[in-house]
């Protein structure tokens, strides 16, 4: 038997992180929250992407098939590192 198309497939495989600096497509069963988790390591970074995507409005309504941008996020310690620090 010939493999059915994607689209046919109740949920498409989660596999796929998404990566920051990129443009993301919104699949079922996405938060905000799930894809600060997948592409940062932590749900909490989520205002990440909602700085980078300020037509979302509610971080608890987003839609499949609408694009998200992730942003490349600095890392802890580039946020934390004081640039006076010299060694």
């Amino acid at each position: 038997h010939p493999a059915e198309p994607q689209a046919t497939h109740p949920k498409v495989p989660s596999s796929t992180i998404p990566k920051p600096g990129t443009l993301y497509k919104v699949v079922y069963g996405d938060t905000l929250s799930a894809l600060a988790l997948r592409a940062y390591g932590h749900a909490s970074r989520l205002d990440i992407i909602l700085k980078a995507n300020p037509l979302i409005t509610d971080a608890e309504r987003i839609f499949i098939g609408e694009f998200v941008y992730l942003p490349e996020a600095p890392t802890d310690n580039q946020q934390s590192a004081s640039p006076a620090v010299k060694t």
